[in-house]
C-alpha cells in the first residue's frame, strides 16, 4: 500500500523546486485544480511567486489550511456523513454556557461549581464555557480514541460525564468520529470506491500537524500520492535527539538511560522539539523519506559567516566547544577560531538592545540604511521584520517607515497580520463607542470619538469644529456621566452636577438667554450664536445617540435582539465612506454570526452585553490577512508558526523576556496538559522552533532586537531564553583572542535618537537623521542654538493700540508676539478635556475662586450666591468637599474684600476714556475710577511682576490722561502687598518708551521676560552689582526644582518656544530689565 512521501531539505527554495518538479512532470488538466496544503498566511503567496518562476506560468490551485483539507476528506470520503454543527466548537460554547448554572447545582459536578461561586455574572459564565469548548475540541484533534472511549464507558471522571452530558439530542457526529469512519473507509479492501480523490495532495512547510491529520493523510495515501515538504533543519537523523531537560527527565526515571540518547547541536536539541515531534511521527507512519540539497557545507568553518557556521552546525547536528559529556552524540567540534576584525566585519547577526520599541524601529531603520548603502544588490522585497507583538510594533513602524526625513531615505514597506481592530479606524471606533456607552462616559473620551472620519460624517462635522466643541464642553463644567441617574447605576451619588446632561441644559439654555444669573438653577453658557449654535446642536445629537445606546446597552438580550441593537447603532453613530464599507460589512457579519451561532445552540436566555462584547472581540480577533506580505516591499508581519519564508535580512523586534515564546497557562482541568503526549500542540514549543525556522531561513543576516534596558532607570533587562541559548552558543562555538563574542555581536543603543555617540564613529552605532545629527551637535564643538526667528519681521500696520492689548504684552511679550504676528496660539492648543469632578478649590481655582468671591462681597451680594453660582458652571466642589472647602476660603477672601473695601471708599465712580498720543500711535482704552481716591486695583494673587506691570501701565495711563475727574493716583491690592503710585510728571513719556518698545517688539522680540527682568532690576536698583542681579534673574528664570516656590519662567511655552529655553543674560537684557521696571520702582511705594 503506498504511503506518504517525505521531502526534506532545510532550504525551502529546494522543497518548492522539487515541488515544482513534480507538478511539472505530471500537470494536471487545466480545468481541475492542484492541492497544495500550507498554514501561514503568506506562505501560499510565497510558493505561488516561487513556482510561477520555476514553470513559467502557475494557476489554478488551492491553499487549504490543514483544517480545510480535513474537512475536503470528509466531504469526499463521506458525502452522507456531516459533522453535527451542535458538536462544533463555537455553538458547543453556546450550549455549554445554557447547561453550566444546571451543572453548577450538581453534586457531580463540584469543580464547575467551585469556580463558578461567589460570582453570577454572566461573562465568567462564558469564559468558562468557552475554554470548556475549546479543551474538547482539543481533545477531538489530538486524542479522539479517548473521546470515543468516553462514549462506550462508563468513566465517571466529570468531564467524560459531561461530554455524554452534551452528546444528548445530537447525531453524535464528531470529529474524532468522522476521523474513525474516514479511515475505515479508505482502508477497506477492494478494487473499486465511491467516491474520488485528487491524484495527489501537497503539504507544503507545515512543520506540525495533530495526529488525526496524519492518519487521515496515511489513509488517503491509499489512494492518491502525498506529498510532504518538510523544512527540516537537519539533515541527519535527529527524530530522538532530545533536550537538557529530556535528558534530566530520562535520567531520575532510569540512571543510565542518558549514555544512550543522543543531544547532537544543542540549538537543534533545545529549539526543534516541534519539528522533531512531527519528523519522528511521519517516520512513525512509514514515511518514505528523500532528502534534498541542503546547500550546507561539512568542511569547515573557513571563508563561512558566524550565521552560516551555525546554520551548518545545525544541519550537520555538529555542536561546538561542549563539554564532551559521554552521550551518544558524537564528541563537541572545536571552536571557530576567528578574529576581532573578521567577526566586525561578518555582521551577519546582531542583537540590539533597546530603551523602548520606538527606539527598536528607530534603530532598525538606520540598519537597514545602512543595509542599502552597503549592498547595491540589496532590495527591499529581500527583507522580512517580524515581532510577536504585532499590535504594538504596527504603528511605531508606520510612524518610523513612513515619514523619512528625505525622499531619498524612504523605504518602501508594508504591514500585513493585523487585526481589525488594529487595521480598521472604523472597527477600532466602534468598540471605543461601546467601551464608553458601558464606561463613565467622560468628556475626553466622548470627543475623543468624534476624531473618527466616519462618525464626524455621520453628524454633518468637520474636523475644524472638533477644538471649538472641546472648548465648549469643557467651559459648560462637563465631566463625565450622562446624567445623575447614570451615575446611581454605578453605585455613586445620582448628582447631576459635571454631567452630560447638565452640561447640555447650560449650552441650550446658553442660546436662548443671556448669562446674567440662574434660570432653575442653571447657570446659561453664553458663547452659543451663529454657526456655534449649529456645531452645538450637532454635538447634542451625537451625546444624545451615543447615550441612548448606553441605556440599551444596560439590558440583557436574546442574541438577535442584540443583532438589531448593535446593526442599529453601526447605521446610527457611522457613515462610512467607500474605503472603511467593507470594514463595516464584516462587522456587520460578525454580529450576524453571533446571533446565528447562539440561536442555533438553542439558547433561550436574555445574555448581558459583556457576554456579547467578548464574543465580538474574540471572533473579529481571529481574522487576518496577508494582503501585504509579499508585495515587493520591506514587509512588517506578525511573527508565526511555520513562517519559514526565506529572506536575505531577517529582522526579529521585540524579542523580550515574558514575551517570547508565549507560554500561556494551560486550565487547571485541562488532561493533555496533565499528561502531554508526543506530538500534542504546546505553543512553546511551537515557539522556540519558529526561532529555529527563522535562524535557519536568514540567508545573508539576522537582526534582533529586544527591550533591554529599563526606561525608568537604565538597569539591564534579560531578552528571550532563545535567544540567551544562541549568544550562549556563540560563545561556545567561537572564540576570539582577548574578547567575549556576545559583547562583539551586541549593541547597546542609547536612550535617545540623537545621542552624540550615534556621530563619534563608533562601528556599530550610526544614524542617517540629519535632526538628530543637529540635536546632537558636534561633539566638542559650541552647540549654540540658531534663533527662533532670523531677522526682524515687517513693522506692524499700527494707528492704535489698546491699553489692555500693551498691558497683554508687558505681562506675558511672547504669548503675545507669537499669537500676533506668527498665528501661533500655543495656550489654545487642544488639551485634554478633564474628567474627574473637583474635589476641592485650590491653586488656580482658588484664585479665581478669590476674585470672583471678592467682588461679589463689594457689591454686597451674599457669599452663598456666589457659591450657587459656581455650581451652576460646574466648577464647585459637590456636597460636603464643596462645602468644607468654600468655608475654608471664605475668611480669608472676606478680609481680602474689605481691605479693598476700605482702599474704595465711598465715593462715585467714573470711566475715562482714552485717547492718548504715544510713540506715532494712540493708546486707547477705558479706566474706571474713584472721584475722591484715583484708582484702586486689587487681584487676589501674589504681588508678581505681571500684576505690578499691568497696574503701572494703568497708572501711567491715568497721569497721561488729559482730563481726570479724581487724583491721579493708583492703588494696587493683592493678597499678600499693597502698593500706592502717585502723581507723575514724566507719566507721558514713560508710557511713549513703553508703547515704542511695544512696537519694536512686533518686529523683533527683545529679550525681556516680566519676572525674570524684574528680579534683575529690583537687585539692579538696590545697589547689588550686575553679576548678582543676573544670578536672581537666572534664578527666577529656571526655577527651584526643590521646592514649592513659583513657576519657572522659562517653562511656559510660549517663552520655550521663543527662547529654546535658554535665557540670554546678554547687555540687552539687563538694558530692558532698567529701561522698562526703574521707573515702576522708583513709583510704586510699598504700603
Amino acid at each position: 500500500m503506498p504511503g506518504i512521501q517525505l521531502y526534506s531539505s532545510s532550504r525551502l527554495e529546494s522543497l518548492a523546486d522539487r515541488l515544482a518538479g513534480i507538478v511539472g512532470e505530471n500537470p494536471r488538466p487545466p480545468l481541475e485544480e492542484e492541492i497544495i496544503v500550507v498554514e501561514p498566511i503568506g506562505m501560499e503567496r510565497w510558493l505561488s511567486q516561487r513556482l510561477s518562476v520555476r514553470l513559467g506560468a502557475w494557476a489554478n490551485c488551492r491553499y487549504p489550511f490543514p483544517n480545510k483539507m480535513l474537512e475536503y476528506l470528509f466531504e469526499t470520503v463521506l458525502p452522507g456523513e456531516k459533522e453535527d454543527p451542535l458538536l462544533g466548537e463555537k455553538v458547543l460554547a453556546w450550549r455549554l454556557f445554557s447547561l453550566l448554572p444546571d451543572l453548577a447545582r450538581d453534586k457531580d459536578f463540584i469543580e464547575l461549581r467551585n469556580y463558578l461561586a461567589g460570582d453570577d455574572r454572566q461573562l465568567k459564565r462564558f469564559q468558562l464555557s468557552r475554554k470548556l469548548a475549546d479543551t474538547f475540541f482539543q481533545y477531538m484533534t489530538y486524542r479522539p480514541a479517548m473521546v470515543l472511549e468516553w462514549e462506550t464507558n462508563k468513566d465517571t471522571h466529570w468531564q467524560a460525564r459531561l461530554w455524554r452530558r452534551l452528546l444528548e439530542n445530537t447525531g453524535g457526529l464528531h470529529r474524532a468520529r468522522l476521523l474513525r469512519l474516514l479511515c475505515e473507509k479508505l482502508e477497506a479492501p477492494g478494487l473499486f470506491s465511491d467516491f474520488q480523490l485528487p491524484p495527489r495532495i501537497n503539504l507544503f512547510g507545515i512543520s506540525a500537524l495533530p495526529p488525526m491529520h496524519l492518519e487521515a493523510l496515511r489513509a488517503a495515501a491509499g489512494h492518491c500520492d502525498v506529498n510532504v515538504f518538510f523544512l527540516n533543519p537537519c539533515r541527519e537523523y535527529w527524530a530522538d535527539v532530545k533536550n537538557e531537560w529530556e535528558r534530566m527527565r530520562l535520567e531520575g526515571k532510569d540512571p543510565g538511560a542518558e549514555l544512550h540518547v543522543e543531544r547532537g547541536n544543542v540549538l537543534l536539541a533545545s529549539l526543534g522539539k516541534t519539528g522533531r515531534d512531527f519528523l519522528w511521527m511521519l517516520l512513525d507512519r512509514d514515511a518514505d523519506f528523500e532528502g534534498l540539497e541542503d546547500g550546507g557545507d561539512d568542511e569547515g568553518a573557513d571563508g563561512e559567516t558566524l550565521l552560516r557556521v551555525i546554520q551548518n552546525d545545525i544541519l550537520f547536528m555538529r555542536d561546538r566547544g561542549g563539554d564532551g559529556d559521554g552521550s551518544f552524540s558524537p564528541a563537541p567540534a572545536a571552536p571557530v577560531e576567528m578574529t576581532t576584525g573578521r567577526l566586525q566585519k561578518d555582521d551577519s547577526l546582531r542583537v540590539a538592545s533597546c530603551h523602548s520599541p520606538m527606539r527598536e524601529v528607530e534603530a532598525l531603520y538606520d540598519y537597514l540604511l545602512g543595509l542599502f548603502d552597503n549592498d547595491p544588490t540589496l532590495e527591499p522585497r529581500d527583507i522580512l521584520i517580524m515581532t510577536p507583538d504585532i499590535e504594538t510594533y504596527a504603528p511605531l513602524a508606520q510612524a518610523v517607515f513612513g515619514s523619512p526625513e528625505e525622499l531619498a531615505a524612504a523605504i518602501p514597506y508594508a504591514v500585513a497580520d493585523r487585526g481589525p481592530r488594529g487595521r480598521s479606524p472604523l472597527v477600532r471606533a466602534f468598540f471605543q463607542c461601546l467601551d464608553c456607552a458601558c464606561g463613565r462616559f467622560g468628556a475626553g473620551q466622548v470627543m475623543d470619538l468624534l476624531l473618527y472620519p466616519d462618525i464626524r460624517r455621520r453628524f454633518g462635522l468637520e474636523t475644524a469644529d472638533i477644538d471649538a466643541l472641546g472648548r465648549r464642553v469643557a467651559g459648560a463644567g462637563i465631566r463625565w456621566g450622562i446624567d445623575g441617574a447614570h451615575r446611581q447605576s454605578m453605585d455613586l451619588p445620582a448628582e447631576k452636577q459635571n454631567t452630560w446632561r447638565a452640561g447640555i441644559e447650560r449650552l441650550l439654555l446658553g442660546y436662548a438667554m443671556p448669562a446674567d444669573g440662574l434660570f432653575m438653577e442653571i447657570l446659561p453658557f453664553d458663547e452659543i450664536e451663529g454657526s456655534a449654535a449649529r456645531e452645538t446642536g450637532k454635538l447634542i445629537t451625537f451625546i444624545e445617540t451615543l447615550g441612548g445606546l448606553a441605556r440599551e446597552l444596560a439590558h440583557p438580550r436574546s442574541p438577535s435582539g442584540w443583532e438589531l441593537l448593535l446593526s442599529g447603532a453601526l447605521d446610527g453613530l457611522f457613515a462610512p465612506d467607500e474605503a472603511s464599507s467593507r470594514e463595516m460589512n464584516s462587522l456587520r457579519d460578525a454580529v450576524k454570526r453571533f446571533a446565528e451561532e447562539a440561536a442555533l445552540s438553542g439558547l433561550d436566555e436574555p445574555v448581558e452585553f459583556d457576554v456579547a462584547r467578548s464574543w465580538l472581540l474574540a471572533e473579529l480577533d481571529v481574522e487576518k490577512t496577508a494582503k501585504n506580505f509579499l508585495s515587493g516591499r520591506v514587509t512588517v508581519c506578525a511573527m508565526r508558526p511555520m513562517r519559514s519564508v526565506p529572506f536575505r535580512v531577517l529582522c526579529l523586534l521585540g524579542m523580550n523576556d515574558g514575551v517570547f515564546p508565549r507560554n500561556p497557562p494551560a486550565p487547571g482541568f485541562d488532561l493533555m496538559a496533565a499528561a502531554p503526549r508526543r506530538g500534542e500542540r504546546s505553543v512553546r514549543d511551537e515557539d522556540r522552533f519558529l526561532f529555529l525556522e527563522t535562524l535557519i531561513s536568514a540567508r545573508d543576516k539576522l537582526y534582533i532586537s529586544y527591550l533591554g534596558q529599563s526606561i525608568q532607570d537604565n538597569s539591564p533587562l534579560p531578552p528571550s531564553p532563545v535567544v540567551s541559548e544562541l549568544l550562549d552558543y556563540c560563545e561556545h562555538a567561537f572564540r576570539v583572542e582577548g574578547a567575549v563574542v556576545k559583547d562583539l555581536l551586541f549593541v547597546e543603543h542609547p536612550l535617545q535618537a540623537f545621542s552624540p555617540r550615534y556621530f563619534t564613529g563608533e562601528r556599530k552605532l550610526y544614524s542617517y537623521s540629519r535632526r538628530n545629527h543637529a540635536a546632537a551637535g558636534h561633539p566638542g564643538a559650541n552647540r549654540e542654538k540658531p534663533p527662533f526667528i532670523d531677522g526682524p519681521l515687517p513693522p506692524p500696520a499700527l494707528e492704535e493700540i489698546s491699553l489692555e492689548m500693551l498691558a497683554g504684552f508687558y505681562r506675558q511679550p511672547a504669548r503675545v508676539f507669537l499669537r500676533e504676528r506668527l498665528g501661533m496660539r500655543l495656550d489654545e492648543a487642544r488639551r485634554a478635556l478633564e474628567e474627574k469632578e473637583p474635589f476641592d478649590i485650590a491653586g488656580l481655582d482658588a484664585y479665581n475662586f478669590g476674585n470672583g468671591l471678592c467682588r461679589h462681597l463689594l457689591e454686597g451680594r451674599p457669599p452663598e450666591e456666589y457659591a450657587a453660582l459656581l455650581r451652576g458652571e460646574g466648577r464647585f466642589p459637590h456636597g460636603v468637599p464643596g462645602d468644607t472647602a468654600f468655608q475654608r476660603l471664605l475668611p480669608g477672601v472676606r478680609a481680602f474684600a474689605e481691605r479693598v473695601a476700605r482702599a474704595v471708599g465711598g465715593g462715585p465712580v467714573e470711566h475715562i476714556d482714552l485717547w492718548v498720543p504715544a510713540a506715532g500711535v494712540y493708546i486707547t482704552g477705558n479706566l474706571g475710577v474713584i472721584v475722591s481716591r484715583g484708582q484702586v486695583i486689587y487681584d487676589y494673587g501674589s504681588g508678581s511682576a505681571k500684576r505690578r506691570i499691568s497696574a503701572w501701565l494703568r497708572h501711567l495711563a491715568l497721569n497721561a490722561a488729559a482730563d481726570a475727574p479724581c487724583p491721579r493716583e493708583t492703588v494696587l491690592i493683592c493678597r499678600d502687598v499693597a502698593w500706592r503710585m502717585g502723581p507723575l510728571k514724566e507719566g507721558n513719556a514713560v508710557l511713549g518708551k513703553l508703547a515704542a518698545l511695544y512696537l519694536a517688539a512686533m518686529e523683533e522680540p527683545p529679550p525681556y521676560f516680566p519676572e525674570s527682568s524684574l528680579a534683575c532690576a529690583a537687585a539692579l536698583w538696590q545697589g547689588k552689582p550686575v553679576e548678582a542681579a543676573l544670578r536672581e534673574a537666572r534664578l527666577r528664570w529656571e526655577g527651584n526644582r526643590s521646592s514649592k516656590g513659583p513657576r519657572a519662567e522659562g517653562d511656559d511655552p510660549s517663552n520655550h518656544q521663543l527662547t529654546g529655553g535658554e535665557l540670554s543674560l546678554d547687555g540687552r537684557f539687563v538694558e530692558l530689565a532698567r529701561e522698562i521696571f526703574f521707573p515702576m520702582l522708583d513709583g510704586q511705594v510699598e504700603l
